[in-house]
Order: structure tokens, then sequence, then C-alpha cells
């Protein structure tokens, strides 16, 4: 398994990782029509991924009513709709809403993982780890595909979007999808800048969810990296040991041997 693999490093936060954050609502498991019209709005708000305001901006409430009626019922032909009668920033504050409604999108554990303390731990590893649990655990439910898909629109609007960064401007992609994947608990709120960077993390990796065999690896060599980096610290802190006299002359002697 993918997660058990890199749970068995030393980390000090693997402790943390099964521990239940406030209150344990109830996941929701959206259904195949809910999710195939979610993906289809989705699609539609990538490929009009230049259009600005996208997910900041609120307008005409009439056609949204009308699209989360759609997501309910798991309209099959939902992106001829919205080609025909919606503007890209319906399509966001409608998608926003109706994942708000039904959150969190995250399952516990992987909730409890990423809000874990986790010091001493890369953001990569934290993320990693909780892609892997996630596909682990996660890829025979209707909510894999969706979430899945949220990261890749993300990861479309980091990197071509109208808002995408800029030295000027900072990414907001994390922060949209933060409320849909958590519960609202203290943890949250004490630390959403730590959880902003794991989710910004996870939407640019978030490819490996393609292929387990990628996904996989990514982990292990990961975890390899950590401990050979792990490894040249320990080392650095470490005393060398007094020379006596008996091991000089064991030394010295090694060395006469090499010569010979």
């Amino acid at each position: 398994m993918l997660f058990r693999a890199s749970i068995e490093i030393e980390f000090d936060y693997k402790k943390f990782c099964f521990r239940l954050l406030g209150s344990k609502k109830k996941l929701y498991i959206f259904t195949k029509k809910e999710v195939n019209a979610l993906v289809q709005t989705i699609n539609f708000i990538s490929t009009n991924i230049q259009f600005p305001g996208l997910f900041r901006i609120i307008d005409n409430r009439q056609n949204v009513q009308i699209i989360l009626k759609k997501f309910k019922h798991g309209d099959p032909f939902l992106f001829r709709y919205l080609y025909d009668n919606c503007t890209p920033i319906d399509c966001t504050n409608a998608l926003s809403q109706y994942l708000l409604q039904h959150k969190p999108l995250m399952p516990q554990r992987i909730q409890s993982l990423i809000c874990a303390s986790n010091d001493g731990v890369t953001i990569k590893t934290v993320a990693l780890d909780a892609l892997g649990l996630l596909y682990d655990e996660f890829k025979n439910c209707n909510n894999f595909i969706l979430i899945y898909k949220l990261l890749d629109l993300m990861k479309i609007l980091m990197t071509r979007g109208s808002q995408r960064p800029t030295e000027m401007r900072i990414c907001h992609a994390p922060f949209i999808l933060v409320p849909m994947f958590f519960e609202e608990t203290r943890e949250i709120l004490l630390n959403y800048k730590k959880i902003c960077d794991v989710i910004h993390e996870m939407i640019l990796l978030s490819g490996l969810l393609r292929s387990s065999s990628e996904l996989s690896k990514a982990i292990l060599q990961n975890r390899l990296s950590y401990d050979i980096q792990r490894t040249c610290e320990m080392n650095l802190h470490r005393k060398p040991k007094a020379l006596n006299k008996k091991n000089f002359h064991r030394r010295l002697s090694s060395i006469e041997l090499l010569i010979l």
C-alpha cells in the first residue's frame, strides 16, 4: 500500500496521523450522477480558465440556482446548458456553493494528517502522504474523481488562469479549497497558513493521482531523500571519537597495510 510504505518513516508526526479533529461530521458520498454533473462544470470552467474573476466574483444568482438544481439531479447534459446559458462566473459560484453545502470533501484521516503538527517534516512529504492515503483508501469512491478534478482545476488556475500568482500577487487556489476540504475547527483556524501550504503542494503534485505506480515511486523517492538528509545531519552533529593510543596504533597499522 502506498501510504503504508511512507508512514514507516520515523517522523515525529506519525503519532498524530490518525488524531481526530473536533466533531466527526459524516462524509457525504456523491452519487455518480452528481459527480458527472460536477465534472462537466469543472471541465467548462477549465476551458474558460482565462475568464477574469473566477471564484472571486458573485454574479447572476438566478443562473446559479438553476445550476445547483441540475447538480442535485445529476443532469447528464449540463455542459451544453452551461455553454448556451451561463458564464464561467456562474459556474464557479454554483460549484463553490454546492461543495460547501456538502463539506468536508476530505476524509477525516486525511484531515488529521494535514492538520497535525508535523514538526521537522517537509510540506512535500505531508502532501505526498496525504495523496497516498487518499489513493489507497478512497480510489473506489465517487468522491475520489471529484477531488482529483478539483485539484487539477486549481493547478490549471494557478498556471494559466487570469489570477495566476506573480511577484505581487499570491496564489489564491488553496484558499478556495480549504473551506471545501475541511471541517471548521479550532485546529484549522490556528494552522490555516500551514494547511494552505500543504494543499498548494498537493495541487502541484495532483497529476500523480493518475498512476498508482508513479505516486508510489514519488513517495519512496521522497522517503529515500529524507533518510539521506537526516543521516547527513546526524553525522554533522555527531562528535568525533577521541583517538586514544590503542586506536592510533590500530589505524597506523591499517595505513601501513594499505601502503604495502
